[in-house]
């Protein structure tokens, strides 16, 4: 059987929210405003104190983008990696990705963010890909929906399980890296979890449960 690392995206392999870049992107190019901005530091907060109900508010989201050409967001999501995401790739999550590469491991990212979101990074790995929230496509556009399950929470470690069964991976000998109180249970599912830049809720588990603790820091200059 496969030996897999999972890698989750936002405060782990990068610096950074994934979330928080698109916005301010999107405020540069005048799609959304200040107030969003500040909805958005109040979303993120929440989720670093365990007390974000993430699906509505992805729901939520997903209302704008009803009709949206996927096309044209891949085209848009590439260039927003390029310019906004690049420089918060933590060059230690870059080490230890090819580390595991070296070893032979299956390398796959697992997060709440969307295919459109992941699949640059994906590219820009050369990894085996992602599991991610998937956003419904239909003849071309997006309907507004979120496949389910949603990769989040307990979500996350179904959709993990659910890979794992489909691609001879052993989840006893595989890793996953996380931040988040909120990835618990996908940490709980393979034998060695690895907590990264952890949330004060996670750390304390993580000291209870005698896994590794890492801080990785962020890009210089």
């Amino acid at each position: 059987m496969k030996v897999a690392a999972f890698f989750d995206v936002d405060q782990t392999l990068l610096a950074e929210n994934s979330g928080k870049l698109y916005l301010q992107w999107m405020f540069q190019k005048g799609r959304v405003s200040q107030v969003d901005l500040w909805r958005a530091a109040y979303s993120i907060a929440l989720h670093r104190l365990n007390r974000l109900d993430a699906k509505a508010l992805a729901r939520r989201a997903m209302t704008s983008l009803v009709g949206y050409s996927a096309t044209q967001m891949e085209a848009e999501c590439a260039e927003w990696f390029e310019k906004m995401v690049l420089r918060w790739l933590s060059p230690a999550g870059m080490r230890t990705v090819e580390a595991h590469k070296e070893q032979g491991h299956t390398v796959v990212l697992c997060s709440a963010s969307t295919q459109f979101v992941c699949d640059p990074l994906v590219k820009h790995l050369s990894i085996d890909g992602a599991l991610c929230t998937r956003l419904v496509v239909k003849d071309g556009h997006l309907t507004g929906e979120i496949e389910e399950p949603f990769c989040y929470g307990p979500g996350k470690r179904e959709v993990l399980e659910k890979y794992a069964r489909e691609n001879d991976v052993d989840l006893v000998q595989s890793y996953f890296y996380s931040d988040s109180v909120t990835d618990l249970p996908a940490l709980e599912a393979v034998g060695k979890p690895v907590v990264v830049n952890a949330d004060r809720y996670l750390y304390r588990e993580a000291r209870h449960r005698a896994w590794p603790l890492l801080s990785w820091g962020a890009p210089q200059g």
